[in-house]
């Protein structure tokens, strides 16, 4: 799921670029979580807990202006996309000094968001296709194509890779399901998530990996999860 971050002093201009967000996403149907600032400190705060892919930052901001922000946020997030928007187009240099993706104009912003916005959401396809967790501070990417199954472990989830790495980190199955369903993976049962890439069938109530391993499935919803790989399937 995309995580898009907002930081403006006018609460009146955040709430307009979320609803620009929000009505591109809906006639889009895309699944993208936004957060809100008015506030860059709180904003630098939040990067502890939320790895942000997107960041819409206005230039003329307190305590910190958007530029002092990007340049913390390209240390906390260093593949962090970064958008300025601003009332004035001479602050466009600044931006690129800290790789600002694009500079957009308050003034005509409704005219060309969707524009703007979907060639942002391009750019964040090409950039990366990864899973991205934090762990004792660092940022850690995983490539989707790389990923073989997550488990569950108590309260940490457990990455098997295709060539044999495991990723551990707290979180839980349920809160990374749909993620990953965006991205051609399956759950197939409570403590399994797989990548469909790399199921060889579907039989006798259990999943069969090209590694060679087996996950036993429930009879109740086997056929549901038969129809669901034949659909993803369809799509590879």
């Amino acid at each position: 799921m995309i995580k898009i971050a907002i930081c403006d002093d006018n609460i009146m201009f955040v709430d307009k670029i979320h609803n620009l967000i929000a009505k591109y996403t809906s006639n889009n149907n895309l699944n993208i979580n936004i957060f809100t600032f008015t506030d860059s400190e709180d904003l630098i705060n939040s990067c502890k807990s939320h790895l942000y892919n997107i960041v819409f930052l206005d230039v003329e901001m307190k305590p910190f202006d958007g530029i002092k922000t990007g340049e913390d946020l390209r240390l906390l997030l260093p593949e962090v996309i970064l958008v300025y928007v601003s009332a004035y187009i001479n602050y466009a240099v600044q931006g690129y000094k800290v790789k600002a993706l694009r500079y957009i104009l308050k003034n005509n912003i409704e005219d060309v968001f969707d524009e703007e916005f979907s060639n942002i959401l391009s750019e964040y396809n090409e950039k990366d296709d990864c899973f991205v967790y934090k762990k004792q501070g660092e940022i850690i990417k995983v490539p989707y194509k790389e990923i073989l199954y997550l488990t569950s472990d108590g309260r940490k989830v457990i990455i098997k890779t295709i060539n044999n790495k495991e990723h551990s980190f707290y979180s839980t199955l349920d809160s990374l399901e749909k993620e990953f369903e965006e991205k051609n993976f399956l759950r197939v049962q409570q403590s399994y998530i797989v990548n469909i890439k790399y199921v060889v069938k579907l039989s006798d109530y259990k999943i069969y990996l090209n590694n060679k391993m087996v996950i036993n499935t429930s009879r109740r919803n086997f056929k549901e999860l038969k129809i669901k790989y034949v659909n993803i399937k369809g799509r590879l």
